[in-house]
Formats: structure tokens, C-alpha cells, sequence
């Protein structure tokens, strides 16, 4: 069974765009607003921007060159991952650690949290779920 942690808040709904400004302009034709600015997130090298609309928040994800982040999958109106506040992060990473979850970004400070750590991790059964600590 994969732990989850009862104070979970999920955060945001993510997407790879190859273009950060043409998606933000696509995204804001649908009355989506700005939250955060094109980011670096240096850890990943990617740009990142968050957007509120309809009442939820989506990430949109633009890696950098030198990124390890592919670029196979932008703008294919797929979500890429989905992501997650926890109260209990180090908990959470080992428990997913040890129910078969796959830790493919150990935790990192990260510049579109002020500096809160984040961490991704595969779950065969569910896909890429970002967590981050609250």
C-alpha cells in the first residue's frame, strides 16, 4: 500500500510547454492569472510559472538547455505530474521509498517554493507525483 500522508494539499497540476510566454498567453485567454513569474529552478534547470484558474493552480514546466528534464511530451495537452504538500516530507520520501515508489529527484531547495525542499517520485501504478514539504 503507498503511504499518504493525511495532510496532503495538492498544490498544482503540472505541464511541459516548449514556449513559457506563448503558454501563459494560451492559459490566460481562458481567464487563468499569473501567481508566480517564469522562475528558474536551478536544481532542474527549468523555468517554471504558476497559474490560478477555476479555483486551482496549474505549473507550467519549461526546461532550460542542459535540463534533464525531455522535452518529448511539451505541449501535448497531457499533465506531467501532479503535486503535493505534506507536513511529514522526509516521512513521505521514505515511506514511497519502501512501498515501491522511485525517487527520481532526491530532495532539493527549490526557487519556486521560497526555498522549501522538493522531491519527485515515480509510482509504477500512478505516475510522477511531486511532493514538497509544507
Amino acid at each position: 500500500m503507498i503511504p499518504f500522508p493525511a495532510d496532503a494539499e495538492l498544490h498544482h497540476t503540472a505541464y511541459l510547454v516548449m514556449d513559457m510566454a506563448a503558454s501563459v498567453r494560451k492559459w490566460e485567454m481562458l481567464g487563468a492569472t499569473v501567481e508566480l513569474p517564469s522562475t528558474l529552478v536551478s536544481a532542474d534547470r527549468v523555468m517554471v510559472s504558476f497559474l490560478s484558474v477555476g479555483g486551482s493552480r496549474i505549473e507550467l514546466v519549461q526546461p532550460c538547455e542542459g535540463s534533464r528534464i525531455k522535452m518529448a511530451g511539451a505541449d501535448n495537452g497531457r499533465p506531467d505530474h501532479v503535486c503535493f504538500l505534506c507536513g511529514n516530507f522526509d516521512e513521505m520520501i521514505q515511506g514511497a521509498r519502501s512501498s515501491g515508489g522511485i525517487v527520481v529527484r532526491p530532495p532539493v531547495p527549490s526557487e519556486a517554493f521560497h526555498g522549501r525542499r522538493m522531491a519527485f517520485v515515480l509510482y509504477p501504478a500512478l505516475g510522477l507525483i511531486e511532493w514538497v514539504e509544507r
